[in-house]
């Protein structure tokens, strides 16, 4: 979970209906307080190929323009590889970083495309992190809880752990 200390309630307010996809798009999104910060971002793509029955990853490293790494999306690259290439793990790299891997289900390799999001913003940022074990067959959920210092909650990850 990556989460904000200055974020603007009003900005949160406007739905992620609205706000993904001008974030995914590069547009900053001001603030409707004069106090609030800007944020602008920057998706950070990489592509592979993920051989077949095995797990590849993507790591790419933010721009000095929006240092912030805070989540991630990926798919595969071909029709045939939709429902082939599934998430395996996605997670930040250091303080600037991304990586996702994926498992490839199929017995051909598929090409794979990841991206990160990174922001520009003097918000407090904060990567906090729970664990939990799931039995197999079982459906789980786990929170983590935001500190004081960057109380509101932007986005999560998921990582697999041998």
């Amino acid at each position: 979970m990556w989460c904000s200390g200055r974020m603007v309630r009003r900005t949160v307010m406007l739905g992620m209906a609205y706000v993904v996809p001008l974030l995914i798009m590069g547009v900053p999104i001001a603030s409707a307080s004069a106090r609030g910060p800007v944020i602008s971002v920057k998706r950070v793509e990489g592509t592979s190929v993920v051989q077949a029955k095995s797990v590849a990853t993507i790591s790419v490293q933010c721009p000095a323009q929006a240092p912030h790494p805070v989540g991630a999306d990926f798919g595969a690259l071909t029709a045939a590889g939709r429902g082939q290439v599934v998430l395996a793990a996605s997670y930040p790299t250091g303080r600037k970083g991304w990586s996702v891997s994926v498992l490839n289900l199929s017995d051909q390799s598929q090409s794979f495309g990841a991206a990160a999001i990174c922001l520009a913003t003097s918000t407090r940022f904060a990567y906090p992190r729970t664990n939990v074990i799931v039995r197999p067959h079982q459906a789980w959920g786990a929170v983590a809880q935001c500190p004081r210092s960057a109380p509101t909650p932007i986005s999560s990850l998921f990582e697999l752990q041998p």
